[in-house]
């Protein structure tokens, strides 16, 4: 999981690699940052699967993700403004 804490210095890695770690860390986690995947393992009586949805933290809302490279601006906490029309509350 991406959700996990920020990495932190390991006691025997030099401050250049922690450096070079954190930013892959924060690379990895700015790509995915307003999107969400729902994992469909099982279903009755249709198909399994995962489904990609974009995320919206300040209505904590889900949303049709429009296109696979929809990810939003990723300097954004999740998606800019709600798709006109809907009201979160």
């Amino acid at each position: 999981y991406l959700q996990r804490a920020e990495p932190s210095r390991r006691a025997d890695e030099s401050t250049e690699k922690m450096n070079e770690r954190y930013m892959m860390w924060e690379e990895a986690m700015t790509t995915v940052r307003g999107r969400a995947e729902i994992i469909i393992a099982k279903q009755r009586h249709g198909p399994t699967g995962t489904v990609h949805l974009r995320f919206y933290p300040q209505a904590t809302k889900f949303d049709n993700l429009e296109d696979e490279d929809d990810y939003g601006d990723p300097r954004d906490a999740g998606g800019g403004p709600l798709p006109a029309g809907d009201v979160p509350f």
